[in-house]
């Protein structure tokens, strides 16, 4: 129900009980149930927007947390393999610098290996996600 509705009944019983000329009467009556039936209008259409919408926006919402939560979960795995590989290699990298490799040397070996296992996740991932995509893309449509 649309409050503004008890004023424009209000208005038109007393435009009703007024005596005034038939003309001016009607221009009045007529400008009133004009803007009334804007205003229901109005209110129809958007309360039927925001209805349709909200599903839509419901699913952008949970899609954008769940992109969110995945991608904490990979940065914290990928965290979780570079200190895993670094621990296991701890004696190698003692040794290294024992012997006098310089630290560059001994941090590239590191990075390196991360480098190749940032590849490998690339080259998987991406044509995984680009196929996935495609195959949401044709269910949707």
């Amino acid at each position: 129900m649309i409050p503004s509705l008890g004023v424009f009944s209000t208005k038109l019983k007393n435009l009703f009980a007024k005596r005034r000329p038939d003309s001016e009467f009607d221009e009045e009556v007529r400008e009133h149930l004009r803007l009334l039936t804007q205003r229901c209008v109005r209110a129809g259409l958007e309360g039927q927007l925001d209805e349709t919408l909200s599903t839509e926006r419901l699913i952008t919402f949970l899609s954008t947390v769940f992109a969110l939560l995945a991608t904490i979960l990979a940065a914290l795995g990928l965290y979780g393999v570079m200190a895993f590989v670094v621990t296991r290699r701890t004696g190698e990298i003692g040794l290294r610098m024992a012997l006098g490799a310089p630290k560059s040397s001994v941090l590239w070996s590191v990075v390196r290996e991360m480098l190749i296992l940032l590849g490998c996740g690339l080259i998987l991932g991406l044509p995984g996600a680009y196929a996935l995509d495609s195959f949401l893309l044709s269910c949707s449509t």
